[in-house]
């Protein structure tokens, strides 16, 4: 990208790139459309550009015009047509009165100071909407949960309104969830969320929910989000987004709680088996592994843990160190024996050491004549 512009304005665009993470709700700017002023161009000396930069669910284009001359110069910006009406006040732009040739990032000050003006002109636009969004707005400015909200108003031709889009940053703490959902995978924690409303009423309303990269990896073994529905008979933006906010949370505890009793279940079963066990899952405690013995008889006794215990059951898999079938080891798979979620770690450790004094026999049995195991109780 900047290897294309002059030396002078390249530093400008590559440093925009880099560090200009000044959209506050999605993604970053790009650069795209290098060409020259000339109408003779030349490789390296390029001195425009458009930036297409995310907002308020939409892509603004705004055309950066350099002197490959003067490149010492401040630019010009041009805006889309749809902004015809978007006028900065120069005169609060200390970016352009102050431009530094010199600092890399004096691009990047300009395009803010011109993104903070462009949401305040977008906010005098909203006005045109009917009192219920702008209300709406209002309403969700005050909110401590909501700490950014970027508003675009889509016009016709004619000036009328036919859109409007709310963007909103969720703040979302996943510091309490289990390190292995989040150690290896940095980057921000938040939710946005996009909320159309279709002409300028506020009786038409879409929302969506969007996970940043981090948030998403963090659910992902969550195998599905019901996300709270958006209830068409009124319902407010802000308890929309409390909804919303809370279902979260609530996962979290969710998760957070599924993965303490995991742990635990493993401490116990490795504190009333500890001198046989063979391996264990130390990131998601979902497996165990044990090499277990009655009257000279071994196998080896694999428990798998779901994301779902303690309301899910765990299974017992025993399998033959002596005995095949079908060219492997001959294995059985039991989820019959005694099992309550409301019963303690150290109670399903102890009632599993009962159960397998009767369930090995019956599988040394099966695994000798090679027929199918039963559990014992069938």
């Amino acid at each position: 990208m900047a290897a294309s512009l002059a030396n002078e304005i390249g530093k400008f665009a590559f440093n925009l790139v880099e560090n200009g993470h000044v959209v506050t709700c999605t993604g970053g700017i790009r650069i795209e459309k290098i060409r020259s002023g000339s109408s003779v161009r030349k490789r390296g000396q390029c001195d425009r550009f458009t930036l297409r930069i995310p907002y308020g669910g939409t892509k603004l284009n705004w055309e950066v015009l350099f002197n490959g001359h003067e490149p010492h110069l401040p630019p010009d910006i041009i805006f889309d047509d749809a902004d015809a009406d978007f006028e900065p006040k120069l005169e609060e732009m200390l970016s352009l009165q102050c431009w530094n040739p010199e600092d890399h990032g004096s691009l990047m000050a300009v395009i803010k100071e011109l993104l903070e003006q462009y949401k305040k002109h977008q906010l005098e636009l909203l006005k045109e909407s009917s009192p219920i969004i702008q209300h709406e707005f209002e309403s969700v400015h005050e909110l401590s949960t909501c700490t950014i909200i970027e508003v675009f108003v889509l016009r016709n031709s004619k000036g009328i309104v036919q859109q409007i889009n709310f963007l909103m940053k969720l703040p979302i703490d996943l510091d309490r969830l289990p390190p292995y959902l989040i150690n290896k995978n940095l980057g921000e924690d938040s939710i946005s969320l996009f909320v159309v409303y279709q002409g300028c009423d506020g009786n038409n309303v879409s929302p969506q929910v969007y996970l940043s990269p981090r948030v998403e990896h963090a659910f992902s073994d969550v195998s599905l989000l019901n996300y709270p529905k958006w209830k068409d008979s009124g319902e407010s933006l802000v308890s929309y987004i409390m909804a919303v906010h809370e279902f979260f949370n609530a996962k979290i505890d969710e998760i957070t709680t599924s993965f303490e009793r995991r742990r635990k279940y493993v401490a116990a079963f490795l504190s009333s088996f500890g001198t046989c066990v063979l391996e264990y899952d130390v990131e998601r405690y979902s497996t165990l592994s044990f090499l277990v013995e009655f009257d000279y008889f071994y196998c080896i006794w694999t428990i798998e843990i779901g994301l779902e215990f303690p309301e899910e059951q765990p299974l017992f898999i025993m399998k033959s160190v002596y005995h095949c079938f079908d060219d492997k080891p001959y294995e059985a798979i039991d989820d019959n024996y005694p099992y309550s979620p409301r019963w303690g770690a150290d109670e399903m450790a102890r009632r599993a050491r009962t159960y397998l004094a009767t369930a090995i026999p019956r599988f040394k049995a099966a695994s000798i004549k090679n027929k199918p195991y039963q559990p014992p109780g069938l």
